[in-house]
């Protein structure tokens, strides 16, 4: 990517490196350093060696892993939960349908509700079946 001279990233120079991100409460963020120089390149090049070597002796060199050559739909398989406080007009029927649907909320005021584990197709269900105005997801 190239970038104008007088942008923040146009100061990095030989073998540092520099990750720039923009956020919406601190704007622009630059992270800058060193590379993986000397050492930490060096093992990466034998690990790599090793890789090749490998597969050449189980002609295995150019070879597609089919193992994993499906497409695989993590949100489909409910795969990933998360913690959820929802925001609603009436928390005592979120806390309801999630009943129904075999998921533990406890109701923390007349709007909000907390649910420990959710997955995102149970969540998506759930704002199918009850309006829901804010989602917030634990870290």
């Amino acid at each position: 990517m190239l970038v104008p001279l007088d942008h923040l990233l146009a100061a990095v120079k030989n073998e540092n490196n520099a990750v720039l991100l923009v956020g919406e409460s601190v704007g622009e963020t630059m992270f800058y350093g060193p590379g993986a120089g000397g050492l930490p390149t060096g093992n990466s090049i034998v690990a790599d060696i090793l890789a090749v070597s490998r597969n050449i002796a189980s002609h295995s060199t150019g070879q597609t892993n089919q193992g994993i050559s499906e497409k695989f739909d993590w949100l489909e398989t409910n795969a990933f939960y998360f913690d959820v406080l929802l925001r609603s007009d009436d928390s005592q029927l979120i806390v309801n349908c999630l009943k129904i649907k075999g998921i533990l909320g406890h109701r923390i005021s007349d709007t909000h509700v907390f649910v420990k584990r959710i997955s995102e197709a149970q969540l998506s269900n759930l704002r199918r079946d009850v309006p829901i105005h804010a989602v917030f997801r634990s870290l």
